[in-house]
């Protein structure tokens, strides 16, 4: 299973829609904040929901720390060929410098630390 940092994140989105992010958490944890750009698919649904999964984007699985984002990447890699945990998950997303989107809020906040340029991930 890939793994890629959070730093990475950003150079995999400015690559032009070259990655989907998938949020596997629950619709709940989602809605209560997620990395920006991502699309919710909670790990229960990923098996009924293939169809919503495009298969010519590098697909990158996100959770609260990366287990059960690792467990979505076990079942989908042999669906999938190009496919990454975000190491660390919604935890390693939320420090210091990293833009957050939540329903409350209805826009990202960020602490303006952060070096990121584009809207996908930061």
């Amino acid at each position: 299973m890939r793994e890629i940092e959070v730093s990475q994140l950003g150079t995999v989105c400015e690559q032009g829609g070259a990655a989907q992010l998938v949020d596997v958490r629950s619709a709940g944890e989602f809605a209560a904040g997620h990395v920006p750009g991502a699309v919710n698919i909670p790990l229960a649904e990923i098996e009924r929901r293939l169809g919503d999964l495009n298969a010519k984007q590098t697909l990158v699985l996100i959770c609260k720390g990366g287990t059960r984002a690792g467990i979505a990447a076990e079942f989908l890699k042999d669906k999938r060929g190009n496919l990454a945990v975000l190491k660390g998950g919604t935890e390693a997303w939320g420090r210091p410098g990293c833009r957050w989107w939540s329903a409350r809020s209805r826009a990202g906040r960020s602490n303006g630390r952060c070096g990121w340029r584009r809207g996908c991930c930061c």
